[in-house]
């Protein structure tokens, strides 16, 4: 099940900067506004900058036609899509994704190369020994072999990611997302 939900601002095309909501166009679109928050009243965390050394890094990333919006941007699913693109493959297999929190800082055009980097949340996250202490205590086939010990953790997992442009490193996007075992590997 997925649940999303989304802030929106207006913003003058010509100057770039946020703008108040003409009395009209709110009129409009008042019938469909929610009568509660969306939101938890907790204190929004900054999501914190990694470097070039993250040890997931996928380049060339490249925004398609179909990816742009009406204003020539890539489309923020597309940023979710490049974000994952720098998860090792092994995570995919052994894990699924719980949550992602995205803070957007800059548009991506349609010209725009894209670099996506990933590194874990923290340096030494929990981890098991995979091949001796799950294969044989789950239902169904053992988790793939997962040498790098920052993927082979029962607990949840998070990491943290920048897309990037690739020339002059202007950041597009920080994320964080958070990772959970995937059932059939959990011991029973």
């Amino acid at each position: 099940m997925l649940y999303e939900c989304s802030n929106w601002a207006m913003m003058n095309q010509d100057s770039r900067k946020l703008s108040k909501m003409p009395g009209d166009v709110r009129a409009e679109i008042s019938p469909h506004f929610l009568d509660r928050s969306v939101l938890k009243d907790e204190p929004c965390q900054r999501i914190s900058r990694i470097n070039d050394s993250a040890p997931y890094i996928k380049t060339g990333l490249v925004p398609k036609l179909q990816d742009m919006d009406m204003n020539q941007h890539v489309n923020h699913v597309k940023y979710i899509g490049w974000v994952l693109e720098s998860i090792p493959q092994s995570l995919l297999l052994a894990y699924e994704l719980t949550s992602m929190t995205l803070e957007y800082r800059k548009e991506c055009g349609p010209s725009d190369v894209v670099t996506s980097l990933t590194q874990p949340d923290s340096p030494f996250p929990p981890y098991i020994e995979v091949a001796a202490n799950l294969s044989s205590n789950t239902v169904g086939a053992s988790p793939p072999r997962l040498s790098d010990p920052c993927i082979a953790s029962s607990g949840s997992l998070q990491y943290i990611h920048l897309l990037k442009m690739q020339h002059g490193g202007t950041e597009i996007l920080r994320g964080k997302t958070e990772w959970r075992l995937k059932e059939h590997y959990l011991r029973k």
